[in-house]
């Protein structure tokens, strides 16, 4: 028995020791490296169908942004001939309209409420060079409602004698308890290519806000006969650089000529007697001479005047407003005479900063330098007490030179005058004895 186990164990550790001795066998080594092989030459082949693949994708995306582009330039010079046609059509159509000329058929009309004559309501024509009819349907045109209201297209009109009124539009655009919103429309309002215009002899006013905004309007001749020329007429008409006043005029209102800074030289008659509050406020004006029987400056508080931007005044003392002068930010103005007597300035050339010389001929007389009052703000938060600048002379710091006539005895309260400018000793003594 022992013999038996002692074979049994030699026998196992030989087969041991065949098994950890051998290696693979040549033809599996070949096998495994071909196994290898196969499996490098898959992983080659999918690494280059993957970059195949996505030259082919970026070619795609390549093409089909160069398409995207093509078509969309394609579109834009397609849209730009269309519009390019139709803006030529629309000058053919124009050019033949102007030389038609203008008839009864581009306007909108009805009879007037006194039944005598015609109100043209619209216009509705393509003419840019536009003479109004006298007559239509053999009645006379009498009145013009704001028929040329942002009309950007006209650049010429002739309004027939026939004319005695011209009035404006108005929209209601909310309304509540509190207050009623409006929108107003002048005549011309907005015409911004309008660059001549040819008045009514028997208007009597020219209208609010009547050119408004009329930039390329360069000049203006208004017809003897007119009395009046209302709020705004001509504001910001930045080219307008010559205005003929009539002898007939007695008003020009608050700020008929606000920020017409081309206008340099204006010559105000002598039937003038009164200029509203910031007529001529940033217009372009280098001297300026009041006429002898102008007997007010209408210097007073509007909102759009932005003194208080989010603030409402409801009392104040003395001025009983807060002014705006009627050449204030004038910055070209270099010499004002007043004609004049009985005049009162207040804020009247404030920020005129050219301002050099004065000449005045007439006793006038200059309001307080300050004013104060209570102010509330919009938001109900309580008022406030405060003190505001409003001196006639206010940043004119190169006032240096006064002049007086003969027959000025007394300037009220000439230390304004006095305070404000660069004088010599001889012109602050004569000034002080006008006291």
């Amino acid at each position: 028995m022992k013999q038996y186990w002692i074979a049994a164990i030699v026998l196992s550790a030989a087969v041991v020791f065949a098994a950890c001795g051998s290696g693979p066998s040549e033809t599996e080594t070949k096998a495994a490296a071909a196994q290898q092989a196969k499996q490098q030459q898959q992983q080659q082949t999918q690494k280059a169908e993957a970059e195949r693949l996505a030259k082919e994708k970026a070619e795609q995306q390549r093409l089909a942004k160069e398409k995207a582009a093509a078509d969309k330039k394609a579109a834009e010079e397609a849209k730009a001939a269309a519009a390019k046609k139709a803006a030529e059509e629309r000058q053919a159509a124009i050019a033949a309209a102007n030389a038609k000329g203008v008839t009864a058929e581009d306007f909108s009309y009805d009879i007037t409420r006194d039944g005598k004559g015609i109100l043209i309501k619209a216009y509705n024509g393509l003419a840019t060079i536009v003479k109004i009819p006298a007559v239509i349907e053999g009645m006379p045109v009498t009145e013009l409602d704001a028929i040329f209201y942002d009309n950007t297209g006209i650049t010429s009109v002739t309004i027939p004698d026939s004319v005695t009124f011209i009035g404006y539009g108005e929209e209601i655009i909310s309304e509540d308890w509190e207050e009623e919103k409006k929108v107003y429309r002048g005549a011309f309002e907005g015409c911004t290519s309008l660059s001549s215009v040819t008045l009514s002899r028997n208007q009597k006013f020219v209208s609010f806000r009547m050119f408004y905004g009329c930039t390329s309007l360069r000049a203006v001749v208004i017809p003897n006969g007119v009395t009046e020329i209302s709020m705004q007429a001509f504001e910001n008409c930045a080219a307008l650089a010559s205005v003929t006043l009539p002898a007939s005029l007695t008003f020009i209102y608050s700020y008929a000529f606000y920020g017409c800074a081309s206008l340099e030289a204006i010559t105000l008659p002598d039937s003038l007697v009164e200029i509203g509050a910031g007529a001529f406020t940033g217009s372009g004006l280098t001297s300026i001479v009041l006429p002898k029987n102008l007997k007010r400056l209408t210097e007073e508080f509007y909102d759009r005047n932005d003194v208080f931007p989010d603030k409402k005044q409801y009392e104040s003392n003395d001025t009983g407003s807060i002014r705006t002068g009627v050449f204030q930010n004038c910055k070209k103005l270099k010499s004002a005479t007043i004609e004049s007597s009985g005049l009162g300035l207040a804020q009247t050339f404030q920020g005129c900063e050219s301002l050099t010389t004065l000449t005045i001929n007439g006793n006038i007389s200059f309001g307080n330098n300050r004013t104060e009052g209570y102010y509330e703000d919009s938001g109900g938060r309580g008022d406030y007490y405060m003190e505001i600048d409003l001196g006639v002379f206010v940043d004119c710091n190169k006032l240096t030179t006064v002049n007086l006539g003969p027959k000025v005895t007394k300037i009220g309260n000439v230390d304004v005058l006095i305070d404000a400018g660069t004088f010599s000793i001889q012109t602050k003594v004569a000034l002080a004895r006008l006291r």
